[in-house]
């Protein structure tokens, strides 16, 4: 957890051990985090910033492990998860009303669910974008993209950003019509701050877009600062915005272990920047992913939500 953009980082104890996949905050005050154990998915609950958590019922009850966790808080008691399952089946989009305590199987495969208000939403099933502006009582087809969806951002109202492994849809319209696409790439962690401002991010490269992918400033990540070798490079584990123009990376040294929590800008005389600096339009000429602080010795982060800038 953090109080001061990334700069330093506290622990808060979950009360449990086991893997916590996917975060969403409704408010500074309520969220929820959706982990697996125990061969089901679980869902904690925070009502005070994150300081202290609480399981909840259990919104599936398949046994096995698929990509696809998300959780998305529509407001402070209702939430949407998608739990996708393999094998024994149970796995699919549920929703709550009651903060976590009952839940309705909407009966659909689906592998990502976000919502930007508490009747607006947007759900993933393989290929296909869903609109919902009910409260998910009824859906409406907005995109079928090429390839399965893997991720969705929504940095401003209106605004709707799509990844697949290859290609990006984007809309300023929400969701009406899709002018802003991009077909030429391979993007393992996506996210977009608007638009037209995308970040994308593979292994120890990174790539940055203020003009809807029409060009883009490929650059290296810093060495690990845990080797003793410059030639041991941070690997990308969560890619992000905390504002438009603002992207911050998560990456974990190449053994595993230390994790980093990387900004993008002018680095500070102490730090160790990027070997190959990027300036796409829109970021300084000077421009460089650096190491900004140190998140966790011994675990691999899988989400970040920043509830401001």
């Amino acid at each position: 957890m953090t109080t001061d953009g990334g700069q330093t980082w506290s622990i808060r104890s979950s009360g449990t051990s086991a893997d916590l996949y996917a975060i969403s905050f409704a408010d500074a005050q309520d969220g929820y985090i959706l982990g697996w154990g125990s061969s089901r998915a679980f869902l904690l609950r925070t009502q005070d910033g994150g300081v202290t958590w609480a399981q909840t019922t259990s919104p599936s009850s398949s046994s096995y492990l698929c990509s696809g966790l998300s959780v998305a808080a529509a407001s402070a008691t209702t939430v949407y998860v998608t739990v996708p399952g393999c094998g024994s089946g149970g796995g699919g989009f549920f929703g709550s009303a009651d903060g976590g305590k009952t839940w309705t199987n909407f009966s659909i495969y689906a592998q990502l669910v976000t919502f930007t208000s508490a009747n607006e939403g947007w759900l993933a099933a393989r290929s296909t974008l869903y609109h919902t502006t009910d409260g998910a009582n009824t859906w409406k087809v907005a995109l079928n993209a090429n390839g399965t969806i893997d991720s969705i951002s929504t940095p401003a109202p209106g605004t709707i950003v799509v990844g697949t492994s290859s290609d990006i849809y984007a809309s300023a319209n929400g969701g009406v019509s899709w002018p802003y696409t991009n077909t030429t790439g391979t993007y393992n962690l996506f996210s977009a701050g608007s638009t037209t401002q995308w970040l994308s991010a593979s292994g120890s490269q990174a790539w940055l877009t203020s003009d809807g992918g029409q060009t883009s400033q490929s650059s290296t990540l810093p060495a690990d600062p845990a080797s003793s070798y410059s030639n041991q490079l941070l690997s990308a584990q969560v890619a992000g915005f905390r504002d438009a123009n603002d992207p911050f990376i998560i990456a974990q040294g190449q053994n595993g272990g230390v994790s980093y929590f990387l900004a993008y800008g002018s680095p500070p005389a102490t730090a160790s920047p990027s070997s190959t600096p990027a300036s796409p339009p829109g970021w300084g000429s000077s421009s460089a992913w650096y190491v900004q602080s140190q998140i966790s010795n011994n675990s691999t982060i899988e989400a970040v939500r920043f509830l401001d800038a």
